[in-house]
């Protein structure tokens, strides 16, 4: 459905004049709980997950860092999260802990190395 002209003026407003974006990735690190929120938060890379033609998530090769203002919060690498553009930055705003994340204990190998090596057919293998 079609949104009206006057809601998506609206919207624009509310979202400070620019669109939202959200992304879903998986951390390749861990993310620490910042010190201080205000000025010294914690910083993590991610890998970006994207959706197959058929339906199915991979992780691509795309990879971004990832600013965590809690102070409160850390999150484990392995763990698929939902990050969002907030003044200039990537912020995490959900998370789950995925099977084979490093808090949960696996046979050998780390959970990212696990999860990058189940890629779609043909998907580049990331640097």
């Amino acid at each position: 459905m079609r949104q009206q002209p006057n809601v998506r003026r609206v919207m624009k407003v509310l979202q400070g004049g620019t669109p939202r974006r959200h992304l879903l990735a998986v951390l390749l690190e861990d993310l620490y709980a910042a010190v201080d929120w205000k000025t010294d938060r914690s910083a993590a890379t991610v890998a970006v997950v994207q959706r197959t033609a058929s339906g199915d998530f991979y992780i691509t090769t795309r990879r971004l860092t990832v600013w965590n203002p809690f102070e409160n919060i850390s999150l484990d690498s392995g763990t698929l999260i939902k990050i969002e553009w907030i003044e200039g930055e990537w912020q995490p705003y959900a998370a789950d802990c995925i099977a084979g994340s490093d808090s949960v204990p696996s046979a050998g190998g780390s959970a990212v190395d696990s999860l990058l090596e189940n890629q779609p057919p043909g998907f580049p293998s990331p640097p």
